[in-house]
């Protein structure tokens, strides 16, 4: 099932956003995020989140979230899983 929230956009109009668009902006936002972090802050936020980036943005902020989920999944695994498992 799709849930959707309902903004308003800049005329005042509803815009109806899905989880795929949230989950899209999100990892443009991430990829963004990331460049402006190599940068160490020299270029503005601003000049990474244009469309002339966005693709770059966007495959950049899915390699993160990936990474960060993996990281996250082999944390808990040796920290909580295996005392849980009993492996050795």
């Amino acid at each position: 099932m799709n849930k959707k929230s309902i903004n308003k956009n800049k005329h005042g109009k509803p815009e109806i956003s899905s989880d795929l668009d949230i989950a899209l902006t999100s990892s443009k936002w991430f990829g963004a995020l990331v460049f402006y972090i190599i940068n160490l802050g020299k270029v503005p936020l601003k000049e990474f989140w244009t469309k002339k980036y966005s693709k770059r943005n966007l495959w950049v902020g899915y390699f993160v979230k990936i990474v960060f989920l993996v990281a996250t999944l082999v944390l808990a695994w040796k920290l909580y899983l295996k005392d849980i498992l009993y492996l050795h």
